[in-house]
């Protein structure tokens, strides 16, 4: 280790971090809209790479430069990290906590680096500064996203290099060190090379993180119609097989609900098909709002919609069905639109046939249901005996 040269470390980990920044430029740009955040982690690395590099200007460039800036530019990356996460899980920083803390850190740099010169000072300062940034960068991740692989992944390189400032801060209390910081030495190069492999590691979660959000964007697309955000034809499918199953195994009742609009043709016709999307986009709003989160709905085709309800029996069903009937639009220019529901339940004692063709005989009895609401004066409910 005392052998590798620091700004060698510091220059391969950094144009390594550089690269991963430009993937997550690239992905911010295609995707700013749905992913927050990745405008910042991509900079932050470019901004802490050229931070080392005005550090390595010692003795060339003016001590205003290579001491107050560069250490301001360190101090920021960490900084565009910990703001990127915020925006990230949608709790963005108040836009003057940047600037705010910059400068006052700037204060005490000034003093220890142009007014009254202390190497140690300064690397106590800035490794304690940073681990207390990482360390509310830690909170965060632990407090609102542990759960994915990106995240458990950057929770532990910033436990990592929280522990690697930690040390520093310690040991440059209890052993002065000299005036460069890179001097070659065992614990300079244990510092530099293990703090730009773990800016490189947190480079790499961001990116983690950053797949798989895409990856949740793109199965909800996949999973969900467009419009009204129920589940698609196909995912509440799915789902309800899966709920079947096990409504199977512990032997409890599960009810099926179509829905279908009335006369919703003549409102497209009348009022256009904008305002028939804003009808549809609200029936399914008033839905949810009186379903369990258990439940599941889904949209069946055009303005018919279907809902599974696990572990509900036909009279829960009903006041279920009830509720629907009576709730009515927050919006109100939109043209009033009644709706039919037919019923259908399968109770727990009767769960031998195999899930697929009960679901399908369960729809079926609910669309005959459903026709007979129609039928009877629509804007009502219909049951179907329980089988």
């Amino acid at each position: 280790m005392p052998n590798l040269d620091p700004r060698t470390i510091v220059f391969l980990t950094g144009a390594m971090g550089a690269l991963m920044a430009v993937v997550l430029y690239s992905l911010h740009l295609g995707h700013r809209a749905s992913i927050r955040g990745l405008k910042d982690w991509a900079a932050a690395p470019l901004v802490i790479f050229l931070s080392t590099l005005l550090l390595g200007l010692r003795g060339i460039a003016p001590d205003w430069v290579t001491i107050v800036l560069a250490n301001l530019m360190l101090f920021g990356g960490g900084l565009l990290m910990l703001t990127g996460s915020h925006k990230f899980l949608d709790r963005p920083l108040p836009p003057w906590v940047l600037p705010a803390v910059l400068l006052g850190l700037c204060v005490p740099l000034i003093w220890w680096g142009l007014v009254a010169p202390n190497y140690n000072a300064r690397l106590v300062l800035i490794s304690a500064a940073m681990a207390l940034l990482h360390s509310f960068h830690f909170r965060l991740m632990w407090q609102h996203d542990r759960h994915s692989f990106g995240a458990r992944f950057l929770l532990v390189v910033l436990g990592a290099t929280i522990l690697i400032m930690l040390v520093r801060t310690f040991t440059a209390l209890a052993t002065p060190v000299g005036n460069d910081l890179f001097a070659p030495s065992t614990l300079q190069s244990f510092y530099i090379g293990g703090y730009s492999f773990s800016l490189l590691m947190l480079t790499i979660s961001f990116v983690l993180l950053a797949s798989e959000r895409l990856r949740q964007q793109l199965h909800h697309l996949i999973s969900h119609d467009t419009l009204t955000g129920a589940l698609s034809r196909k995912a509440i499918f799915d789902q309800g097989l899966i709920e079947l199953e096990r409504c199977r195994r512990t032997q409890r009742p599960i009810t099926v609900m179509m829905l279908d609009l009335d006369h919703f043709k003549l409102i497209n016709d009348r009022y256009g098909h904008m305002t028939g999307d804003r009808v549809l986009r609200d029936f399914a709003l008033r839905v949810r709002d009186e379903l369990r989160k258990i439940d599941l709905l889904g949209r069946f085709g055009g303005e018919e919609f279907l809902v599974i309800l696990p572990e509900t029996g036909q009279a829960q069903a009903l006041t279920v069905a009830e509720r629907i009937l009576a709730s009515k639009s927050a919006e109100a220019d939109l043209p009033r639109c009644t709706v039919s529901i037919g019923i259908a339940t399968r109770n727990g004692a009767n769960h031998e046939q195999a899930a697929l063709p009960m679901l399908e005989e369960l729809i079926s009895r609910a669309d005959a249901a459903l026709y007979r609401a129609k039928a009877a004066g629509r804007h009502r409910a219909e049951t179907d005996p329980p089988a």
